[in-house]
């Protein structure tokens, strides 16, 4: 059996995974309503594609619901849930930081 990749504890889950506060800071400013590549979530934020897969964030944060993984295209995409409570408080951290 595959180990989960998701933690008992939210910041858990950002350390475990290199790049996460990265990928969670590009993922609070793209537009929730189109899909994304992996390149495309690794260059919003700021790291190679090979960092990122490495991690396995993308797969974390499809784990617990704040990305949809799409693969009817052909093309792995994935779009932000914004009415996942981790984007939801993801967006309210950021916002509170910087008001």
């Amino acid at each position: 059996m595959a180990e989960s990749t998701v933690s008992q504890r939210g910041w858990e889950l950002v350390a475990e995974h290199d790049g996460m506060a990265l990928v969670l800071g590009a993922i609070v400013e793209l537009d929730p309503a189109e899909s994304y590549t992996r390149a495309e979530l690794a260059d919003a934020a700021g790291m190679s594609l090979k960092d990122l897969y490495l991690s396995e964030t993308i797969t974390a944060l499809t784990d617990i619901g704040l990305l949809d993984r799409d693969e009817s295209d052909g093309e792995v995409t994935y779009a932000i849930d914004d009415d996942s409570p981790v984007y939801k408080r993801a967006v309210g951290f950021e916002q509170a930081l910087t008001e």
